[in-house]
């Protein structure tokens, strides 16, 4: 892995958790303008074999 990235992590920081919470919420918001949400962080087009199961209650995720 190349130093200088890790190298600018350390300079900038990371996101606060109220950062991440709200990163996570807004790319959540775009994603279900085109997707159907499937558990917590899957998606899929409302045709997709997966969203299908899952509208006829046959999906089963482990």
């Amino acid at each position: 892995m190349d130093e200088k990235y890790q190298k600018a992590l350390e300079r900038h920081g990371l996101p606060d958790l109220r950062a991440r919470m709200s990163l996570a919420s807004a790319a959540r918001n775009e994603l279900e303008k085109h997707y159907m949400p499937i558990g917590l962080d899957h998606f899929a087009h409302a045709d997709d074999p997966m969203a299908l199961a899952l509208q006829d209650h046959r999906l089963r995720r482990n």
